[in-house]
């Protein structure tokens, strides 16, 4: 019964590590959308406003 109790917490560690490392690249992942979508807003302005002066 011991045996069976450590390989379920090694586990549930295990599973813990993964849903931290799942949470760090779904933070870098918006992270990145929104300074793309930075990116590509100033961008097509800074074309804009070029073309207007």
């Amino acid at each position: 019964m011991g045996s069976i109790l450590k390989k379920v917490e090694k586990l549930n560690e295990k599973l813990e590590q993964q849903f931290k490392e799942i949470e760090k690249l779904t933070i870098t992942k918006e992270r990145n959308r929104v300074a793309q979508e930075i990116h590509d807003y100033l961008g097509h302005n800074l074309v804009i406003f070029y073309k207007l002066i």
